[in-house]
């Protein structure tokens, strides 16, 4: 009964996206030009557009820029901020994690969904005492959490609703002056150069359930 409720309401999420979908095409096509984020996120979601095009790329606000703050201490100190859930595999970047020998790193986790995260905590006891949870109550605060961190992380899965877009994360990343591990897709080649403006990770081509994270 429960698989077939919710198989029952995944079709009626389907529906109803593709209806949405419809709407805001009706919407654009009556517009004079239309503004994606990224020429693969038009062909993916908007394929039928009839008026004009323009990709406009997601980017740093000038004026919200932190400086990078510079600590006394030796360890590495990643970032995770934004959603956690089953389909962003966020339990796969802990077991990345879990696997290091060298323990000198933290993970700071910022998001709204605190108990997600510390659920999936703890299942990883070698390593729960590393990583830190806050919240940040406006968008300078979370800013200002990046800018004591090191490295950003946004690894998330290949799938069209990731990989369409340049994720906000990333902006909010640089925005604080740290870099990023970033999933190795075909949108973030075309405007991340690996080990230089970003690190582009990629899934063990001997298991497609792995990252590698070395520090």
């Amino acid at each position: 009964m429960r698989a077939k409720l919710e198989k029952g309401s995944t079709l009626i999420k389907s529906i109803d996206a593709k209806l949405k979908t419809h709407a805001k095409l009706k919407l654009i096509n009556q517009c004079d030009i239309f503004l994606p984020t990224s020429r693969r996120m038009q062909e993916v979601y908007y394929p039928d557009v009839a008026t004009k095009i323009h990709v406009l790329p997601s980017a740093i606000d000038p004026s919200r820029v932190h400086s990078k703050v510079c600590r006394d201490d030796e360890k590495i100190v990643f970032a995770y901020i934004g959603m956690l859930s089953k389909l962003r595999n966020f339990e796969l970047i802990l077991a990345a994690f879990n696997s290091l020998k060298n323990d000198n790193w933290e993970l700071i986790i910022s998001t709204v969904y605190d108990v997600y995260a510390q659920n999936s905590i703890e299942d990883f006891v070698n390593i729960k005492d590393k990583i830190k949870i806050v919240k940040s109550d406006t968008k300078d605060e979370l800013l200002d959490v990046i800018a004591n961190c090191d490295v950003g992380i946004v690894l998330l899965p290949d799938i069209d609703i990731f990989s369409t877009s340049i994720p906000l994360k990333i902006i909010d990343y640089y925005t604080s002056g740290i870099p990023a591990l970033i999933s190795n897709n075909e949108l973030h080649n075309t405007v991340f150069q690996d080990n230089k403006d970003a690190w582009l990770c990629i899934r063990s081509v001997y298991n497609r359930n792995t990252f590698f994270i070395e520090l």
